[in-house]
């Protein structure tokens, strides 16, 4: 059998008892003719795919014991594109779109011969982090409020088996509650022969120079060997909610609402090498809108409860038992028929 110019795993080739008993790669058996051997792996893509932006290719990955000359010029061709260069052997290359392409290398020499090897590129897209919806609007004072991150645009042959990321918030407006694992990396650890689960590591602070945020990462744990198997998460979903309280609230519906970003950091997304892989993160605004400024408990609606409020404190002012800032509708320090009356007139308001 011919399997010259292959790569065993080793520069020193494969291991053969009587034709190279120092080789260090794969082993060889007898009736294979293996000289000369690639000496450096250039088909390295297959397990780490490029992402679809520029990237570097070297041709010294592909330097080869099979002439003596100095090389002369170097041809890469990538699909339609040729490239010739003659001193550098590195050069840069964008991909039109995600898909697999044939990579060619040429080689040629001062003599005139030539040597030719070619790798299968994959291109991916670049993976996302993400906060969603991207804008997470509010309308009720104490409620839920909930904050998924998801990872999108994920490839099988990216190998991912952890996620990792922090966000950050107001706590003026939002109070932390906990930290909820999403179903997608969970969905892959059931799907892997042999794995022992997934984990969720969370941890909440408020002190410098992280607070106030949540750091969350979440793994895919191997097999009792330490090792994955496929299959390896792919497409998007959600990695983990912080589920936060809405406290607080303006009223009057003039008014702008009260916002705050929802900022990520401290993210790394890596493979079963632990290899951070490239990805890009977009960030999340929460919005929590204003109710009626006749809404005195913020409940969405104005109702009797409303008008129990300001009849409880009415004739009241700063000072008195009796007095309740809730009750002064129209804030002139005073609780007083103009109070009633701006319950009446918007009584049945119900947020639409």
């Amino acid at each position: 059998m011919n399997a010259t110019y292959n790569w065993w795993g080793d520069s020193t080739g494969p291991y053969h008892p009587t034709k190279n008993p120092t080789g260090l790669g794969n082993q060889a058996s007898d009736y294979v003719l293996f000289k000369p051997w690639l000496v450096a792996y250039f088909d390295y893509f297959r397990k780490n795919p490029v992402i679809n932006e520029p990237v570097a290719f070297d041709a010294t990955y592909s330097t080869m014991p099979c002439n003596t000359k100095p090389i002369v010029s170097y041809t890469w061709s990538f699909g339609d594109d040729n490239v010739t260069i003659t001193t550098n052997p590195i050069i840069v290359h964008s991909f039109a779109a995600q898909g697999a392409y044939n990579v060619t290398l040429t080689l040629k020499y001062e003599d005139d011969t030539t040597f030719t090897e070619w790798a299968e590129v994959y291109v991916v897209k670049k993976p996302y982090l993400a906060v969603t919806p991207q804008i997470i609007n509010a309308k009720r004072l104490n409620s839920i409020v909930q904050v998924n991150v998801t990872i999108n645009d994920l490839d099988a042959s990216q190998r991912i088996i952890a996620v990792q990321y922090r966000i950050w918030f107001n706590r003026t407006l939002l109070q932390y509650i906990n930290v909820t694992e999403g179903p997608f990396l969970k969905y892959y650890a059931s799907q892997q022969p042999g794995s022992l689960g997934c984990m969720l590591f969370t941890n909440y602070d408020e002190s410098p120079p992280y607070g106030p945020s949540v750091i969350i990462g979440v793994l895919i744990l191997p097999n009792g060997t330490g090792y994955w198997n496929p299959p390896f998460p792919e497409g998007n979903g959600v990695i983990a909610t912080i589920n936060f309280k809405a406290i607080l609230q303006q009223r009057g519906l003039e008014k702008p609402p009260l916002t705050c970003a929802l900022l990520m950091s401290d993210t790394d997304v890596f493979d079963d090498d632990g290899i951070t892989i490239p990805y890009d993160t977009i960030n999340g605004i929460y919005k929590m809108w204003p109710t009626h400024i006749a809404d005195t408990n913020f409940d969405g609606k104005v109702d009797l409860k409303d008008y129990y409020t300001v009849a409880a404190a009415f004739g009241s002012a700063p000072g008195r038992p009796e007095w309740n800032p809730v009750a002064d509708i129209n804030g002139d320090l005073k609780v007083d028929l103009k109070d009633v009356f701006i319950v009446a007139q918007a009584f049945g308001w119900v947020d639409p």
